[in-house]
């Protein structure tokens, strides 16, 4: 058995961006990078990429639920703590 691969995906930057699904690692086995990112690029003190990147997601057909941290950690909570005071309402 070749144990050089990843079988599991990683988590990256602020916004958790899955290594499968969004990002390339050059290590998850069969990654698909939709985001076209390198996960590295993820761990930067430039948020860009992973706005861009997070904006993508929202696109999928799924939205959110697309994105692993949003269904484990926020969907169907009381989120307006981290809103109040924005215009996103």
């Amino acid at each position: 058995m070749d144990t050089s691969q990843h079988f599991s995906s990683t988590e990256y930057g602020m916004l958790q961006i899955n290594s499968f699904w969004w990002c390339d690692d050059k290590e998850t086995k069969g990654r698909k990078n939709l985001c076209g990112v390198l996960c590295e690029d993820l761990l930067d003190d430039d948020i860009t990429d992973d706005l861009l990147c997070l904006k993508r997601i929202v696109k999928d057909p799924k939205g959110l639920k697309a994105w692993i941290p949003w269904t484990e950690n926020c969907e169907g909570k009381d989120l307006s703590q981290y809103t109040k005071g924005c215009s996103c309402n």
